[in-house]
């Protein structure tokens, strides 16, 4: 069985938009992908609603994502594939797309050394760029999204791929399967999740078969 972990903020713990709870298991990308995958594949989901890559959050320290990666890495290895798509909360506290971009990095490095920790073969990493912030933003966020969430999110795609050239690791961009909600111009509506959760499995066998 291929075991991959699923790294993410909101968008991977299947925030419904309007803060109307979580989506149902099925209705998850993640969900998604496992159904199309299979048996062979075991699908973890390690999402958390405003996770930050690597940037700490004052008033929610626990965030910070890159505190609790290697802990998540350990105690579901062996891992095969890990996949990541964060970013978006980067830039709700006031950082770019670029800076998000090199958290990404330094995440990626984790993920690709992370064999050292508990003697196994070290993982594969699939980064996904996340999906756009909403033209409409600036009408319901008070926080730096209103301001530059919509042009700094335009600028993930080419800077998560060329992070991912740079480490030689899979690359997705998820803004070209799905859009963010016009309630609150953040997260994914269900036909969203479907859309992104097919083209991820698909990805998943070409990178592992």
């Amino acid at each position: 069985m291929k075991n991959i972990l699923c790294y993410g903020d909101s968008n991977t713990w299947g925030y419904i938009p309007g803060g109307r709870g979580r989506y149902a298991h099925d209705v998850r990308w993640t969900g998604v992908a496992a159904a199309m995958l299979g048996d062979d594949y075991r699908i973890i989901e390690e999402g958390l609603n405003g996770r930050t890559t690597v940037f700490d959050v004052p008033f929610d320290p626990e965030l910070n994502g890159k505190k609790h990666f290697m802990c998540s890495l350990m105690s579901h290895a062996p891992l095969d594939l890990v996949i990541i798509m964060l970013g978006t909360n980067d830039l709700m506290y006031g950082h770019t797309a670029w800076e998000a971009s090199r958290g990404c990095v330094s995440l990626i490095k984790t993920a690709l050394n992370s064999a050292l920790q508990f003697a196994a073969a070290k993982p594969e990493v699939l980064l996904l760029a996340p999906i756009l912030i909403g033209k409409n933003i600036a009408d319901i966020d008070q926080s730096p999204l209103a301001l530059s969430g919509r042009a700094e999110s335009k600028k993930f795609a080419a800077l998560y791929e060329a992070a991912a050239l740079r480490f030689g690791t899979g690359f997705l961009d998820a803004a070209k399967y799905a859009e963010p909600s016009c309630i609150d111009c953040e997260h994914m509506e269900a036909d969203g999740h479907r859309r992104l959760g097919e083209a991820v499995a698909i990805k998943i066998r070409e990178m592992l078969g």
